[in-house]
């Protein structure tokens, strides 16, 4: 991620886990998918690293319903 933090669900690092940390998350993965940049960081969270999948789509779909500490 652009911004180290260490709660992947808060993907746009504003300190509140919302549904706007999805939007961004799911803009960042759509952005990368069509071959552009990501605004927040890089959506290839799950394995296999390297690899743009639905595995990472999961992945966050794990952190955000885990919430943050």
């Amino acid at each position: 991620r652009a911004t180290p933090d260490p709660c992947t669900a808060d993907w746009n690092n504003n300190g509140i886990v919302n549904t706007s940390d999805f939007v961004a998350y799911l803009n960042d993965y759509n952005a990368v998918q069509g071959g552009g940049t990501p605004t927040y960081g890089d959506p290839d969270i799950g394995a296999p690293i390297g690899v743009l999948n639905t595995a990472d789509f999961v992945a966050y779909l794990n952190a955000f319903n885990s919430g943050c500490p």
